[in-house]
């Protein structure tokens, strides 16, 4: 079992699991760190020890920067830990990420107890600097000039805090990226699900899972439910408001609580909801799509075809959030749309795309384009230098061993033929998906396939 999540508020423990260690209140302090002589700041929390650097906390009180470094001792090794913040009005939320330990804490600090905290601790430091003592501080980094100008910068930086309000969008400069990728084996669904450098890895259970309910969570984008057997890996948004979604430019908290077959961290970040429901979203997509890998689409899902899954959780609804478009009365009415075929553009030696059934071709005919289904009849559309932009790569590239011409701009060709596919996919019928992937590993390592989407 994962450790649990504790939260610290107005001096109240909430523990939502037993912890195999007691959580103690947390607290700014000044002292010697480990009684040789050396003395710091530090952050005391759950029986240890982070070492605070006092230029952070000072531009963490000016809005200067988006996180802070806490260092503890693990043997002879430093480990830095990342500490995220926000200031709210009377309140500072630190998510303190412990990568040794592998759990994290969600602490909140009333603002009059961690300025006192810091104000003291900024003047024991001083005065044990001003005697000549040593510092846990690597080199001459944290010395009486330094800390002198700190102070002047601690009272002004204080009164700023106690008297504007700022939100995670305007504290955390650096957004962090929610990745989630399925890999085939012959159970379940396996993925990894990858946070802020850490990854969790567990499975989606086709007798547990329902996937209605699973699109209309996307859909509702507050609570997400990714069930290994009896037992979900949630994902969340601690601080969702029921008026609505976010502006796209908006970055809030997330949280990440494994399963109970998870030997993981709960796991915090700083993102965009659009990105975090996209990720997800087009991951479970991709499962129907590369994971049935039967002739005729069948896989290890409840004897499911993939085309039946796909559309199961397609959603023009979550379409429209992905987008940040207003979502119109005529998508609410018709909250699915029903797929007939996936087409992914793949070039490779001898075709172009893949469909739905992992059936390879080449739609170029006399500088045309030809897609023909039994069902959906015969399309001919006109995109001037697709056909080019196949035949550069093929030219670039040698089969025999597999390489590219160094001198081939693969990020520039990779680029044009986005922009292609994105003039495809608006002359395409709307139950036709369309997928554009360059799966050169030695050129791009995290190339993952991008769903385009209509009027972008």
């Amino acid at each position: 079992m994962p450790e649990a999540l504790i939260t610290i508020h107005n001096n109240q423990i909430m523990e939502n699991e037993p912890l195999i260690t007691h959580q103690k209140e947390p607290h700014v302090e000044f002292g010697d760190y480990e009684m040789k002589g050396q003395y710091g700041i530090w952050l005391s929390n759950d029986g240890k020890k982070y070492v605070l650097f006092p230029s952070e906390l000072v531009s963490m009180l000016l809005h200067i920067e988006g996180k802070l470094t806490a260092s503890c001792k693990d043997g002879d090794i430093w480990n830095g830990n990342t500490v995220y913040y926000s200031d709210a009005v009377d309140e500072y939320i630190w998510i303190l990420t412990d990568y040794a330990n592998k759990k994290s804490a969600y602490l909140v600090f009333p603002k009059n107890k961690i300025h006192k905290e810091i104000s003291e601790a900024f003047k024991l430091l001083y005065g044990s600097l001003s005697q000549g003592a040593k510092t846990v501080y690597k080199g001459n980094s944290v010395n009486t000039d330094t800390l002198e100008v700190c102070m002047k910068e601690l009272d002004r930086a204080i009164f700023i805090s106690n008297n504007k309000r700022y939100g995670y969008d305007s504290k955390i400069k650096e957004a962090e990226k929610l990745n989630f990728v399925c890999k085939h084996e012959y159970s379940d669904f396996p993925y990894t699900l990858t946070l802020g450098g850490i990854t969790l890895k567990s499975y989606v259970s086709d007798w547990t899972t329902d996937l209605t309910q699973l699109r209309k969570d996307l859909e509702m984008a507050k609570t997400i439910k990714l069930f290994f057997e009896d037992s979900p890996t949630t994902i969340s948004f601690p601080n969702c408001f029921d008026g609505g979604i976010p502006d796209r430019g908006k970055k809030e908290l997330v949280e990440i609580t494994p399963n109970e077959f998870c030997e993981s961290v709960v796991i915090f970040g700083i993102c965009n909801r659009y990105q975090v429901i996209q990720a997800i979203y087009e991951g479970l997509l991709r499962m129907a799509r590369y994971e049935f890998h039967d002739e005729e689409g069948y896989g290890t899902w409840d004897d499911m075809d993939n085309m039946t899954f796909y559309n199961k959780i397609k959603s023009p609804l979550v379409e429209s959030l992905i987008r940040n478009k207003c979502i119109e009365n005529y998508e609410i009415e018709n909250r699915q749309i029903l797929i007939r075929h996936i087409l992914t553009i793949c070039p490779h030696h001898g075709y172009i795309y893949k469909d739905e059934k992992n059936r390879c071709d080449n739609f170029f005919v006399n500088g045309k384009i030809v897609i023909e289904f039994s069902d959906c009849g015969r399309l001919v559309l006109s995109i001037p230098g697709f056909e080019q932009w196949y035949n550069d790569y093929l030219q670039a590239t040698d089969y025999s061993d597999k390489t590219i011409n160094p001198n081939f701009d693969y990020d520039c060709w990779r680029e044009h033929g986005l922009q292609l596919a994105s003039q495809l996919r608006q002359q395409l019928p709307e139950d036709i998906d369309l997928w554009y992937e360059t799966h050169n590993k030695d050129q791009a390592k995290d190339d993952q396939p991008v769903l385009l989407y209509n009027n972008i």
